[in-house]
């Protein structure tokens, strides 16, 4: 069996590299796109809350203690941050227009 240059190298039945698919990266980029213009059109509590969580990587406590919020502020404002989120890319994929 002869392989294309891409798949040179590799075991039959081995999974893919993401990073020589041109369509899974066209599709991780075009998702990038998505989640990030969600993440700018919330509000800027829940916004903040969100990257900082989710992006940077800080804890529950962390958060709380920069933004100055009570746990359970911060837990409701991640929740909805991350709804908005999921509802950005859920619409974008179902071809409606958000």
């Amino acid at each position: 069996m002869i392989r294309s240059a891409p798949e040179a190298g590799r075991r039959p039945g081995e999974p893919r590299l993401w990073e020589t698919d041109p369509e899974t990266g066209a599709l991780s980029s075009e998702l990038r796109d998505v989640v990030w213009a969600a993440v700018e059109a919330l509000p800027g509590r829940q916004r903040e809350v969100v990257i900082l969580r989710d992006v940077q990587g800080f804890g529950r406590e962390d958060v709380c203690e920069i933004l100055g919020l009570t746990a359970e502020n911060q837990r409701v404002l991640l929740h909805r941050a991350r709804a908005k989120v999921r509802a950005a890319i859920e619409a974008h994929y179902s071809g409606e227009i958000t």
